[in-house]
Parts: C-alpha cells; sequence; structure tokens
C-alpha cells in the first residue's frame, strides 16, 4: 500500500518534490516551483535555472496522475 499520495502515482524524486508544492491547491509560479528544486540543479551561466527540464518534470507528473 503506497504511503503518500505521491507515491501511487510512481513519481521520481524531484517530480515527488513538486507535487509536495503543488499539493496545498494553491497557484504557484515557476520560480516557487524553481525555489523548490534549486539545490537540485544547476543553475546556467545567468544563474537561472533551466525553465524546459521544470516543464518536462510537469509534463510527466500530468501524464500520470
Amino acid at each position: 500500500m503506497p504511503k503518500t499520495l505521491a507515491d501511487q502515482f510512481e513519481l521520481t524524486e524531484t517530480e515527488q518534490r513538486i507535487f509536495a508544492l503543488l499539493q496545498d491547491g494553491d497557484i504557484h509560479s515557476r520560480d516557487d516551483i524553481l525555489k523548490c528544486l534549486r539545490e537540485k540543479y544547476q543553475t546556467d551561466e545567468d544563474g537561472k535555472l533551466q525553465f524546459n527540464t521544470i516543464q518536462s518534470h510537469l509534463m510527466r507528473i500530468r501524464k500520470k496522475i
């Protein structure tokens, strides 16, 4: 039996972090999601995380749930 809702959908660690942030039902900006993942991902030369990576994680979460 799954321990959490995220486990039920077999989410990766990164997807679980994003899912946990979004579970409160509030609207979150990409910046909110990036802050949640900042320690996991490297920044580019401008100090910004790659949005394409975040977008692909969001797309996979949507497909799984």
